[in-house]
């Protein structure tokens, strides 16, 4: 959830040209997602969401295509290579976390679930999204590096031309980020009322403060770790390597065990070596790499809430 939080502050820093801390456009943000802090179903934010996903489908467009038209930054300008340059193994581990925080959707598919008016249609969600999913991460990915080399940016709208355009892009990407933050706050509350509260059944003076106080929670951990691509890194180790590598081949063994069925041979080989192997390598080293990139940025840029701009 802070992500969404420190990726809108990212954009709105990078969409003006006045420099303006980050820790005030984080305020900025607590104040623009409060009163969506009251909505408490999917179907009363659907046209958010719309606009949403047309607002994403134009920022790729629109960045890909700037990059690519960029008359004084070409390719050759920029250094590129095929295997990661020269560094020690947890800088160059680092990126590895991204790709597994691009692809851990997954960890809040069961509550967009629960909150469809038919579950059975939730393969056809899947699989169209991954779709789409795939093909604008690695046209990204590609053009990106294609045009940047080795300085593409983290957070790649920031490295556009200033210029009426970046702003726009950047001003959707914000507006993007703040949707998807009261998306997953939708079905995270719903869960954590039923849970502790009434459920359904529980009045929306609760629901806000709920959902208010795990908002200035998120607004406090962006402000721990105000650097993008330490907190992606972080969170892809954490969350994403257990959500996409350790938990799927326990799930598994579990489901067959309630069945009564054996593991075969090769599902047997290939859950172990994700389970055993795969899944403690992605966490430890990803979590390292990430902490260590989190330190050096502390060290460079000031302790935890100092003002960043």
């Amino acid at each position: 959830m802070a992500l969404y939080i420190l990726t809108a502050v990212e954009a709105f820093q990078a969409a003006f040209s006045f420099k303006m801390c980050g820790y005030y456009w984080g305020l900025v943000c607590l104040v623009l997602l409060t009163p969506c802090m009251l909505i408490e179903t999917m179907k009363s934010m659907e046209w958010m969401a719309a606009i949403s996903d047309a607002a994403a489908i134009m920022i790729i467009i629109l960045v890909l295509a700037l990059i690519a038209s960029e008359d004084q930054d070409l390719p050759s300008d920029h250094k590129h290579n095929v295997w990661p340059k020269h560094s020690d193994f947890l800088t160059s581990y680092n990126p590895i976390s991204s790709f597994l925080f691009a692809y851990q959707g997954q960890s809040i598919f069961l509550e967009v679930m629960s909150e469809m008016k038919n579950p059975r249609e939730w393969p056809k969600s899947v699989y169209f999204s991954h779709t789409l999913m795939a093909t604008a991460y690695g046209i990204t990915a590609v053009v990106g590096y294609y045009y940047k080399g080795n300085d593409v940016p983290a957070y790649l709208p920031s490295g556009l031309k200033d210029g009426p355009a970046k702003t726009v892009v950047n001003l959707l990407v914000a507006y993007h980020v703040l949707v998807a933050y009261i998306i997953n706050n939708v079905p995270l509350a719903a869960m954590l009322k039923r849970r502790y509260m009434k459920g359904a059944e529980t009045s929306r003076a609760k629901h806000f403060v709920l959902s208010f106080v795990m908002l200035v929670g998120a607004w406090m951990l962006t402000n721990l770790i105000p650097f993008f691509k330490d907190m992606v890194s972080i969170i892809g180790a954490l969350c994403g390597s257990p959500i996409m590598i350790g938990l799927p081949p326990l799930f598994y063994y579990y489901a067959l065990k309630e069945r009564g069925r054996a593991m075969g041979k090769v599902d047997l080989a290939v859950c172990s070596f994700l389970f055993f192997l795969l899944f403690p390598f992605t966490f430890g080293a990803g979590m390292a790499s990430a902490f260590d990139s989190l330190i050096q940025n502390w060290k460079k840029n000031g302790p935890p809430f100092t003002c960043k701009k």
